[in-house]
């Protein structure tokens, strides 16, 4: 499968983008410009949208979803917008998603870029997910979906049009999902993962009639490689002629990292990703350029506000991001100021639970605190300056420099150790772990308080990686 000439083409080195990538879907109506997007949860804005011209560097160019749909109520990590697809059609782009605890919804725009029409909830249901529409030849649009076993209680098969087409079950093909639709070779097309997230494969099902039945094969499997899971993505086409599928990995803290596969069609007529379907590492020489820091998303909750051109935080809210890579140091200067005792401001870093490490009032001043869970640890103190605050009494720390350094787990690598320090105070190490489908992520927050005299952090610079 790997030939001179294709690595002449395309060069790279597996992951393309290590850093959380959930459920890939990309398209091209040129095969030279792609964009693709990722799910976003209850990330806001989400919907992030990337562009490439190779395939392997992408860059950020906004998103489809500035703001929480008005028929979603999202409580907990996980829910939210769930594995997208976006397609080009009748001179729009379309993306479908599916919120487990609503339906399926779309938005269009002229262009990736934007701007993205308000989510319009075009079929409702408890459990639907994973949507991808395919507009046959005679332009009526059909719509391929999966269905989520917490929401509905059974899930292993495909549906299209509200018909269940395939039943994974009997083929050995449990937990098949992310279903995506295509047309090729007088066939129509459906590209699933099966087999679960972290150990799973992907499959390739054909038929000649839309609604089955289908036929299926495994065409990409972790084999003899350490690339577990390889599935969940997207086919493409190049200018060029080549194929390839995009697609993720499961690397448990870090996420869903987005890798790349060469694809060819056999002479039998069906898709061979891979080297002969098992992933590749690499593919000629590496040219993976962009930094994966460029393509991080930030998101909030509660209002970042601009205060004296730094960015402040109020108590309740935070600003977070993902992990950048598997292995870095981040580092933020703030400015803790307090009304209230008990709450600690300073980093967050979120997942499988919340770990909190930066100052907390007492007293009059300042304890260095890590919060692991409702666990509080005090690692030392640091003077306060009262403020003249008006009828309640404030002190703030002044500007310090809190940091945070990640590593993979050496017992475990799918989770992973974190050091806190400021200066030479430096805490033991936390094991962390992913949240429900998402890696961990990292940022800046303000604890909430009861009182209605709130704290707040400035930020004097951004996370630095």
């Amino acid at each position: 499968m790997i030939t001179a000439l294709l690595a002449a083409l395309l060069a790279f080195v597996n992951p393309i983008v290590d850093m959380d990538m959930s459920d890939p879907d990309c398209a091209s109506v040129d095969g030279t410009n792609f964009y693709l997007t990722v799910s976003s949860f209850t990330d806001v804005p989400g919907l992030p949208i990337y562009r490439s011209t190779d395939l392997v560097n992408w860059q950020p160019v906004g998103h489809a979803l500035t703001a929480r749909p008005s028929a979603c109520t999202w409580t907990r990590r996980g829910q939210g917008v769930w594995a997208p697809a976006i397609r080009f059609h009748d001179g729009r782009w379309f993306i479908f998603w599916g919120d487990p605890d609503v339906g399926i919804f779309q938005v269009t725009a002229p262009r990736p870029e934007g701007p993205w029409s308000e989510p319009e909830l075009v079929r409702a249901g408890k459990g639907l997910i994973d949507p991808c529409p395919l507009w046959d030849e005679d332009g009526t649009l059909h719509l391929a979906n999966a269905f989520a076993a917490s929401r509905t209680g059974y899930n292993s098969v495909i549906a299209i049009d509200g018909r269940i087409v395939y039943d994974g079950i009997p083929d050995g093909n449990h937990t098949i999902e992310g279903p995506k639709l295509y047309r090729h070779g007088g066939y129509y097309w459906i590209f699933a993962p099966a087999g679960g997230v972290v150990t799973g494969w992907q499959l390739a099902l054909r038929s000649k009639n839309l609604y089955g039945p289908y036929e299926a094969r495994i065409v990409l499997a972790q084999g003899k490689t350490p690339m577990n899971g390889p599935h969940q993505g997207a086919w493409v086409r190049k200018a060029d002629g080549t194929d390839w599928f995009l697609h993720f990995q499961d690397k448990g803290y870090l996420g869903r990292v987005l890798c790349l596969q060469p694809m060819a069609w056999s002479a039998d007529g069906w898709p061979v990703m891979g080297e002969k379907g098992e992933p590749v590492l690499s593919c000629g020489e590496i040219a993976n350029a962009t930094p994966t820091t460029s393509l991080l998303d930030w998101v909030s909750d509660g209002p970042v506000y601009d205060f004296c051109g730094k960015p402040r935080l109020y108590s309740g809210a935070s600003r977070v991001t993902k992990f950048p890579a598997a292995a870095f140091t981040a580092k933020a200067t703030v400015c803790v100021t307090a009304k209230t005792e008990g709450a600690v401001d300073g980093l967050l870093l979120a997942g499988d639970r919340e770990v909190r490490f930066g100052l907390r009032l007492a007293e009059g001043r300042f304890e260095l605190v890590l919060k692991d869970g409702e666990r509080v640890s005090v690692l030392g103190t640091l003077p306060a300056r009262e403020l003249d605050a008006g009828a309640l009494k404030a002190w703030t720390s002044g500007e310090l420099v809190l940091e945070a350094r990640v590593k993979p787990a050496a017992a475990d690598p799918r989770r992973c150790d974190v050091v806190f320090a400021r200066k030479d105070i430096v805490s033991s190490p936390v094991r962390l772990a992913n949240s429900i489908w998402q890696g961990v992520k990292i940022g800046l927050a303000a604890e909430p308080v009861k009182s209605p005299a709130l704290n707040w952090l400035d930020q004097a610079s951004e996370l630095i990686f």
